[in-house]
Parts: C-alpha cells; sequence; structure tokens
C-alpha cells in the first residue's frame, strides 16, 4: 500500500539558531505580526528559559495583547535576571498596571527613575500611576518633570491635560491639550479631551468642533460621543445632544459618565418617563454607583416596601466598600427618601453624614470669603456708583436673577422663559468669565476702583458677546448664575440697562434646602449648618449694600413666599419690570419645553405649589447651630 508521506517535522532550535531567531522574532514584532514574533520567543525560551532579550520582548508583547498576567510572569523573571535594567522593570510596571496592582507598579516605576532619572518617560509612568492611584498633588510635579525633559511629548500633555481637567483647573488643562492636540492631531482621545476642557473654559463654539472630529476619527468612541453630546446640549441643541450621548451609552453600556448626562438632560427636560430606564439600568449595571440612587429618588417616593430602599439600608450598612463619593451620594439620596416618607429625624441624619463627608473633601476659606464681600463694599460705595455711572455697554437685553441657592429662583426664570420673547439661558458663567478674560492679571473688586468708562463698556460688550449668541432674536436672555449677588453693582455700571432680579426666600428653609441639596458646582458653604449661616448672614449685608448704593428701579427684590401666594400678581410685576407685555403663556410656566438644568428640575414641571414654604419647621430642633448663625451669636 502506498500513500503521501507525512510533512518533515521541524527541527528544534539549537542554541546556535537563537540569535538568527530572535532577530526573525524582532523584525515580526515591529512589523505588528505579534502572533508570530511570540512563537519564535517562546521557541527560544524552550531552549533557554533565561535567555533576557526574549523574555523583555515576549513580556511586552503580552502586555500589547492584555495578557498580563502572562507578562507578570516573563517580566519578573526578566527583572529578576537585570535588576538594572531599565525596559525590565519599566515593562513590569505596565504589566502590573495593566493587572490593576497599581501599588505594585509604582515600585517598579520609582525603580525605573532611579536608574535613569534623565528619562521623561520613567517620570510619566510614575505620573500617571500616581493620577490612577487619587494622588495628584504627588503625581504634578513628575508631570511636570516630564514636559520639561521632552516638551514634544503628546500623551504627557493629555494625561496632564486630563488630571488638571478633574481638579476643575480648566485652563491649565486647555493648555496643556491644546499643545498635545497640535503634536497629535488626528488622536481621537486628544481631540475627546480638549472638546471637554473648551467647554469647561465656556467656549462651545470650540469645543463642538474638536468634538466633532474626536467622533469622525473613532466614531466607536463613546468618550468622543458623551462629550460631543454634552457641548450640543449647553449650545442649545438638546434633540443633537441626547443623539450622542445615547450613542455613547449604547456603545459602552458602563460608562457611567454618560448615562448621568442622559439622565440629567431627560430629567432637566421634564422627560421622566425616559429616564427612568437608565436610572435602573445604571442601577443594574453599577449598584455600587450610588448617584443613580439620587436620581431615581428625584423622581420616584419610594415607600418602606421598596426593594430600592432595602438596597440602599443595605449599602449603608456596609458602606466601607464604597468611595467616599458615593457614600455621600448613598447619605443624601437615604435622606431624600426618607424625608418622603416622613420620617425626618433619620432624614436629617442622613444629611449631616453626607455633608460631613462633603465637608471633608471641600477646600473653603470661610475668613476670606467674607474679607471679600467686605472689601467689596469698601470699593462700590455711593460715590464710586454716581462717578462712573453710564459708563457701560448699551443693552437692556439681559437679566440676571441672583440670589441664595435654593431661594425660588429656578421658579422665577421660568417665568420668564415661557415668555415668547424671553431666551431662558440657565446659569451662566459669562460674566466672571468676561472679567477674567479682559484682565487676568488683577483680582475682583480692586480692579474696578480705577476702572475707566472704556474698561466698564468693554466688559459689558464681552458678556454681551457671549450670551446673545445663546439666542439672537431674543429681546430678552436670563442670566441665573445665583452667585452674580457678588457683582450686582459691577454689572449695573457696565450693563447699567441690564435688569437685575433679587430672589429672597425665608433663611431658614433656605438654608435648609442648600444643605438638603448635594449640590455639584463650588458651593463649599453649604456643607456646615454653621458656615452656611454664617455666609447667609453675609449675603444679606452685601445685598443690603446693593439695595442702598443703586439708583431706584435698578434691582427687583422678589419674595418667594409671595410668589407662592399670589402667583399671578407676582409674575405679572416680573415681566413688567423687565419691560415685556404680559404674555398668559406666562401663567403655565410648568408646561414650557426648556431645560432646566437646577435641582428644581422636577418642581418647575408642576403648577405652583406651597408645599416648600415653611419646610425648615419639622427640622427646627435640629438647626440650632444654622439658627445661632444666622442670629449672629453661632
Amino acid at each position: 500500500m502506498t500513500g503521501s508521506a507525512e510533512p518533515p517535522r521541524p527541527r528544534p532550535l539549537g542554541r546556535r539558531d537563537i540569535a538568527s531567531t530572535f532577530r526573525a522574532a524582532v523584525q515580526y514584532s515591529r512589523r505588528g505580526a505579534l502572533d508570530e514574533a511570540a512563537r519564535l520567543f517562546q521557541q527560544i525560551l524552550a531552549v533557554s528559559r533565561d535567555h533576557f532579550e526574549s523574555l523583555c520582548n515576549l513580556g511586552l508583547i503580552r502586555v500589547q495583547q492584555q495578557r498580563f498576567d502572562e507578562a507578570v510572569r516573563l517580566l519578573r523573571k526578566a527583572a529578576y535576571r537585570q535588576p538594572n535594567s531599565v525596559s525590565a522593570q519599566g515593562n513590569l510596571g505596565n504589566a502590573l498596571a495593566g493587572c490593576g496592582r497599581y501599588e505594585e507598579a509604582l515600585a517598579h516605576f520609582r525603580k525605573t527613575l532611579a536608574l535613569a532619572p534623565g528619562l521623561a518617560e520613567a517620570h510619566h509612568n510614575v505620573a500617571t500611576t500616581l493620577r490612577i492611584l487619587n494622588r495628584f498633588a504627588e503625581a504634578e510635579p513628575y508631570f511636570e518633570r516630564t514636559i520639561e525633559l521632552k516638551p514634544d511629548y503628546p500623551d504627557a500633555r493629555k494625561n496632564y491635560g486630563a488630571m488638571l481637567l478633574y481638579l476643575n483647573r480648566s485652563e491649565e488643562a486647555l493648555a496643556q491639550l491644546e499643545r498635545a492636540a497640535t503634536l497629535r492631531p488626528d488622536a481621537p482621545d486628544i481631540q475627546s479631551l480638549l472638546g471637554a476642557a473648551l467647554i469647561a473654559c465656556s467656549r462651545l463654539d470650540d469645543a463642538i468642533a474638536h468634538c466633532r472630529k474626536a467622533v469622525s476619527l473613532d466614531p466607536r468612541s463613546a468618550e468622543a460621543h458623551r462629550n460631543l453630546g454634552k457641548a450640543m446640549l449647553l449650545s442649545g441643541a438638546v434633540e443633537e445632544g441626547i443623539v450622542h450621548l445615547e450613542k455613547a451609552v449604547e456603545l459602552r453600556p458602563d460608562d457611567a459618565e454618560a448615562r448621568q448626562n442622559l439622565i440629567a438632560t431627560y430629567a432637566s427636560l421634564g422627560r421622566f418617563t425616559a429616564m427612568e430606564p437608565h436610572v435602573l439600568k445604571g442601577l443594574a449595571l453599577d449598584p455600587g454607583n450610588t448617584v443613580f440612587y439620587l436620581s431615581l429618588v428625584d423622581i420616584k417616593t419610594l415607600t418602606p416596601d421598596d426593594p430600592h430602599l432595602a438596597a440602599m439600608e443595605r449599602l449603608v450598612a456596609d458602606s466601607s466598600r464604597l468611595s467616599d463619593g458615593n457614600r455621600e451620594y448613598l447619605h443624601f439620596a437615604l435622606a431624600k427618601a426618607h424625608a418622603d416618607m416622613g420620617n425626618h429625624g433619620r432624614s436629617f441624619d442622613e444629611l449631616l453624614r453626607g455633608n460631613a463627608l462633603r465637608r471633608r473633601r471641600t477646600a473653603y476659606d470661610e475668613a476670606e470669603t467674607v474679607r471679600s464681600f467686605q472689601r467689596i463694599r469698601e470699593v462700590f460705595t455711593i460715590d464710586f456708583m454716581r462717578h462712573v455711572r453710564d459708563a457701560g455697554a448699551s443693552s437692556d437685553v439681559p437679566i440676571f436673577v441672583v440670589g441664595m441657592p435654593r431661594s425660588g429662583s429656578t421658579l422665577i426664570e421660568q417665568i420668564l422663559a415661557s415668555h415668547p420673547e424671553t431666551h431662558g439661558g440657565g446659569e451662566l458663567l459669562a460674566f466672571e468669565t468676561a472679567l477674567l478674560r479682559l484682565d487676568p492679571q488683577r483680582g475682583f473688586p480692586e480692579i474696578v476702583a480705577s476702572a475707566a468708562d472704556a474698561w466698564l463698556r468693554a466688559l459689558g460688550e464681552a458678556y454681551l458677546s457671549t450670551v446673545r449668541p445663546l439666542a439672537p432674536t431674543a429681546r430678552r436672555i436670563t442670566d441665573k448664575n445665583l452667585l452674580n449677588f457678588s457683582y450686582v453693582g459691577l454689572i449695573h455700571l457696565a450693563l447699567p440697562r441690564a435688569h437685575i432680579i433679587h430672589v429672597r426666600r425665608d433663611p431658614l428653609d433656605t438654608c435648609l434646602s442648600c444643605f438638603a441639596q448635594p449640590f455639584s458646582g463650588n458651593l463649599p458653604f453649604t456643607c456646615d449648618l454653621a458656615e452656611l449661616g454664617r455666609y447667609y448672614r453675609a449675603y444679606e449685608a452685601m445685598m443690603a449694600h446693593w439695595r442702598a448704593v443703586l439708583p431706584p428701579g435698578a434691582m427687583l427684590e422678589i419674595d418667594y413666599e409671595d410668589v407662592v401666594a399670589d402667583y399671578e400678581h407676582e409674575a405679572r410685576r416680573i415681566v413688567a419690570y423687565c419691560g415685556l407685555d404680559w404674555n398668559d403663556a406666562c401663567l403655565e410656566f410648568h408646561k414650557t419645553p426648556r431645560a432646566v438644568h437646577t435641582a428644581s428640575f422636577a418642581q418647575v414641571r408642576r403648577p405652583i405649589y406651597k408645599g416648600s414654604v415653611g419646610r425648615a419647621e419639622a427640622y427646627r430642633e435640629r438647626l440650632a447651630p444654622l439658627i445661632a448663625a444666622l442670629e449672629g451669636t453661632g
């Protein structure tokens, strides 16, 4: 019987063939043929199991293939063979980082740095690992040294920019990311991060352009779609923003930030039916991400037998596994749930716990805040206000709504935004941004003391150039950045025809509502009852000063309780003050289809109600530190 001969078996690799095989493996690796390169490196190690270069190269390939456990085994062996090898120590650090073993990775990156202190990549590896470990202050000098050693290092500038952005140092982040984008213009992750930094700096047109570029470079980047969606929302293109956020969630269902942005968008539009499935999906995917519970209790009143309440109670009983941020959100969610059920004592206990966590991570210089208000009063005297009157830009378009957070200001803006000739701008940063851009070196209020008429006019025009494009044909545009109350005098000088509405509410109700809200913005004074009360007193003194130095009619003051008691009368007074004819649409503010990005997003979707008046009475016995601070005795 005959048949074809068996193919010859490959000859076992001999020691004399190692050099040529190694060269071939390296060539495969350089061409990206990683599997073929790995096969040859494995052949070498079968003959010479301690072949250092093959251990290193095969370990690096396994890192690239994300086979991190195998990479650690190979590279640990290489580092043991040659402990002073920069590449072995560095790649072992990368393999350990890939496994999530960041403390071990950091130790090897530090060894690399000790061996090669002038190597930019070594500094960068230490910096990025410290950043992942949330040790930002330690990471920063390593980022700076990296860039000093290698200015044209796009990854270093990208990662440094990302950290600065996380720390809300937006302008610094922008500088790093712009340079990274110049060095590597076709990197979608850099374009996306640059877009996020531009969003933070309120440069929405530029942000949209870079986010669109990121999406075009990588249509399957969830981060790029998320940032583009956010930019579109802020620019007013709400429906397009939703499309991109939905795409981000589709591409990466576990992208909590994209899902939270989508939830917040549906909430701001009052689309609670569309919002709820995303809340529930977020909880199903990541029960420990307790921000989803905050959203849930905003749209649903829980009952004692609700399984979500039971889940929250289990989490809080064993909260050691949660991050401080998630524990904080959980306490606030439980506070809302128990308040809805009338369990005021338990609710307040949860508020105390949540705010204690917030205060621990919040930088707040109370003395400097009070001093800054005093300096403002010293500059804006009656004589000063008279001396520079009518020097600013002539426009009656802006309506500034100012006051304390949780004072009822969202309702006032919603009344105005319901008028067909008014655009509701929301909480804009435009005035402070215009002031900083006009003169970034000198501080407020000292800069104003020497201000010439031309400077005031330029400030007003800079503000208008940012706000006017939001609604080019609207007769009025509202700006509900409440903390503009400290700028009221300057607003009047820079925009003497602008309308300024000061919204007030009972101090106890206002402060309790602040204490019950885990604000995402820069409101550090809301975490402690005594600090909150003292801030309220400083705010009251500031508003009393503006009342004394502004000309009659320059500011309208509205009491929330009066609006609730006689809605139509107060609504007509507000509309008339803003120079608008009455329109009956203002009576049905809750039907106005606009995005409301404040904590009152649910309340303004309902007709006027009195449930928030006297809210603090149920907690009065627990509010002694706040009451003492409000009275000036604490």
